[in-house]
């Protein structure tokens, strides 16, 4: 058992796996949005705030409508029952990880012949291997969590239209596009389109079928809302999260000049995956047929399109937002690599096999031994977490404090504050509460009357007001 074949492949990919996320999750220190969450979600859990009213902070988002909740109250599932740590995000960002793998896997397995149900570990070493993959998985985003559901609603419509039967699936699809939708939004719903692609591609049953399935995918999310409308709460929510996050989105946020800048993320981030698959392509070209999966392929790339290429309607576009598409792009190059690469993988004699598998068991016990090196270090802003550790270990839990209004404005600081220990800054006059942060003695105002608490920081300074 230990010594087959593909043992020491799937060992390989799980070790990349956890390097390429494990030593960051390990460390303090995230991304501001993953952050904000984790923050929210801690909150929730804490009883400050609500499901439909997730609350950030007493001084900035006391309602935070900027994401529907779903995402939030899941995470906030995490914090209830493992408590406050900065270890239940990290956790809960590698569970998603292990879960969009092994939901990789299983779509593969359904696609493919027995002899090769056991290659699995491709698409997810090419998935894994793009940048703002593994950056996605280290930094606690909500796409983690969108990506299962899509995932999971792409795996039970493949399990109908494989079949033409089994109408169950649709409808659990269905409820999953929803489940997506309610994490991070209208860019979860494109596995609606999954059915039409997949007709496009293989003619498999008839388009009245076809069609069929599609309203049903597209109406079953929609009665969910109309269902959960009836609630005032979530009405008010989720109008909330339309106006002011979808719509104002649309017209009003522009955070790249260029409307394609994410068709050419996409390109960057699977280019080493696409010269990797067309060696292998050209190299298996007179071992097999090559061309055995280039349909299922084609659909597949066809899937990740449809969830990336509505990214590019707005002018907001970050790359991580590509995080969902992501896999789809992972298994149809896989399935035109698979053919040459699994005849590669025969040819290797058994006594190879071996020392590759005992190589592959080193490379995972080396890879968690690195990892475990890092607890108790910083990944990043290793200035501001220093010195926020030391102002929580000065200022009361649950209160507010003065800064400047630069100092208000640097959202990673904040979130830090809130996250750590719920102390929350104000830009309002300075001696208005019993501490202030600066970062120049200059920028405090003559009027106010404060001395410097002694602690060591390095760059924020904390200062107590004297009050006579």
């Amino acid at each position: 058992m230990l010594f087959q074949r593909y043992t020491f492949l799937w060992v390989v990919t799980i070790s990349v796996l956890l390097v390429l996320v494990l030593p960051v999750l390990l460390q303090d220190g995230m991304f501001m949005d993953g952050m904000l969450y984790a923050t929210i979600s801690k909150n929730m859990a804490n009883g400050n705030g609500s499901f439909w009213f997730p609350h950030y902070s007493m001084t900035m988002y006391a309602y935070f409508n900027q994401q529907p909740p779903l995402g939030f109250g899941l995470q906030s599932l995490f914090f209830s029952c493992f408590g406050n740590s900065m270890y239940v995000e990290r956790f809960y960002s590698l569970l998603c990880l292990f879960l969009n793998a092994w939901l990789i896997v299983a779509i593969y397995r359904q696609i493919v012949s027995n002899e090769l149900k056991k290659t699995g570990w491709l698409p997810v070493l090419l998935w894994i291997t793009a940048p703002v993959c593994f950056w996605a998985f280290s930094n606690n985003l909500l796409e983690n969590t969108m990506s299962i559901f899509d995932l999971l609603a792409v795996f039970f419509l493949l399990k109908y239209m494989h079949q033409q039967s089994g109408f169950v699936f649709v409808l659990v699809a269905g409820v999953c596009v929803f489940a997506a939708t309610f994490t991070k939004g209208v860019q979860g719903a494109f596995p609606i389109a999954t059915p039409f692609l997949y007709w496009m591609v293989f003619r498999k049953g008839s388009f009245m079928r076809m069609t069929f399935v599609s309203v049903v995918l597209l109406m079953l999310p929609v009665a969910l809302y109309a269902i959960l409308l009836m609630n005032e709460d979530a009405f008010i929510s989720l109008t909330t999260y339309m106006n002011h996050r979808v719509l104002n989105s649309i017209m009003n946020v522009s955070a790249v000049s260029n409307r394609f800048y994410l068709a050419g993320e996409l390109f960057m981030q699977f280019l080493p995956a696409v010269l990797l698959t067309g060696i292998l392509w050209f190299s298996g070209r007179k071992l097999v047929d090559n061309n055995r999966y280039a349909k299922t392929s084609l659909f597949f790339i066809f899937v990740g399109l449809s969830a990336s290429v509505p990214l590019m309607i707005t002018l907001e576009q970050r790359n991580f937002y590509l995080l969902t598409s992501l896999p789809y792009f992972a298994l149809g190059l896989s399935l035109l690599a698979i053919p040459a690469l699994n005849a590669h993988i025969l040819k290797i004699n058994d006594r190879v096999i071996k020392i590759l598998t005992l190589c592959s068991f080193l490379i995972f016990v080396a890879v968690l031994s690195y990892s475990f090196t890092k607890v108790g270090k910083v990944s990043r802003d290793v200035e501001m977490v220093h010195d926020v550790n030391l102002i929580g270990s000065v200022v009361k839990h649950n209160t507010i404090i003065g800064s400047t209004r630069a100092l208000w404005h640097d959202y990673s600081l904040q979130e830090y504050l809130v996250r750590k220990f719920y102390i929350c800054t104000d830009d309002t006059i300075l001696q208005q509460h019993r501490y202030f942060i600066v970062i120049n003695e200059n920028e405090i105002p003559e009027k106010v009357n404060a001395v410097k608490v002694n602690i060591p920081t390095s760059k924020y300074h904390l200062y107590k007001v004297i009050i006579k």
